[in-house]
């Protein structure tokens, strides 16, 4: 009698991201760095996800829409030079992950771009630099 094996499925196999609990309300954000905040708000939505795909047993598109909806929650407040660099960085991040729209990234780089002009509208004048003329000689 011959044996017929079975068709082994061969490609990648689904790798599943494990985030890490972690208490984020400890986390100094005023000093934290580009990647830092990138990261920290990563795992944010990979433990969202987690948690809308395990407990509720959400389809995969709401448990997306519903992981997307904490990540956007967390983006940082843009006050200064630094948070403005991470929101536009998380925009982009957020675009290409897929948890913003278009239309949502245009109006938050929009925002991000009102707040930066505003920014620097409010920061002191930079001293003139003095001209000065050159002796003409007849």
């Amino acid at each position: 009698m011959n044996k017929t094996n079975e068709p082994e499925e061969v490609g990648p196999k689904a790798r599943k991201y494990k985030a890490q609990p972690h208490d984020y309300a400890a986390v100094d954000t005023a000093n934290e760095t580009t990647t830092e905040t990138i990261n920290r708000l990563t795992n944010i939505y990979a433990l969202a996800l987690q948690q809308f795909q395990d407990e509720d047993g959400d389809d995969p598109d709401t448990a997306r829409e519903n992981a997307a909806r904490v990540w956007r929650s967390e983006l940082p407040e843009i006050t200064d030079l630094r948070s403005i660099s991470s929101f536009i960085a998380l925009i982009a991040w957020g675009q290409r992950m897929m948890t913003l729209t278009a239309a949502e990234a245009r109006a938050m780089m929009f925002t991000a771009q009102t707040q930066l002009t505003t920014l620097s509208r409010l920061a002191p004048d930079k001293p003139k630099r003095r001209i000065r003329k050159r002796n003409q000689r007849s």
